[in-house]
């Protein structure tokens, strides 16, 4: 027994619309679900900010699973801008840092877990510059390195 397709024909038009919707709203669904979720597992926040037009804008927070903050800073236009912190899970500040259109400009500074400098200097345009400052754990001096440009100067 033979189909008569051309029966069918105008109907296969209906068909292609219909296939193409299915196709097309699973495509958007996976476009938005691919997106990093705003919370963890356990309902936690991982992260807050803000955008505007696509980019990231003004102050962001990232936080542990635990719900400490991790990380904070700021953005302008999408780029990194002004002071940036980062925090251990236990709420200690591990670093210091100062950028500007995405780029390290500015004093930085390093802590050891117990709280104390770990190092010191600056950076101007993501290269070190000037004196970087190497402390111990208990934060006595043990080494001073000139930096110009990025490069270590004697």
């Amino acid at each position: 027994m033979a189909i008569e397709w051309r029966k069918y024909k105008p109907l296969l038009k209906y068909h292609r619309v219909f296939v193409l919707s299915i196709v097309f709203t699973y495509i958007v669904y996976k476009y938005n679900t691919l997106s990093n979720s705003d919370k963890y597992d356990n309902g936690q926040l991982k992260q807050e900010g803000r955008r505007e037009n696509g980019f990231n804008e003004g102050r962001w927070i990232w936080y542990y699973p635990n719900g400490n903050k991790q990380m904070e800073g700021y953005f302008k236009h999408g780029k990194r801008n002004g002071k940036w912190v980062m925090y251990d899970k236990n709420k200690k500040t591990l670093n210091e840092r100062n950028y500007e259109a995405d780029k390290l400009n500015g004093a930085f500074t390093d802590y050891h877990f117990n709280g104390n400098k770990k190092a010191e200097g600056a950076f101007v345009n993501d290269k070190l510059n000037g004196t970087i400052k190497e402390f111990d754990q208990e934060g006595l001096l043990i080494t001073e390195t000139y930096f110009e440009n990025g490069i270590k100067k004697k």
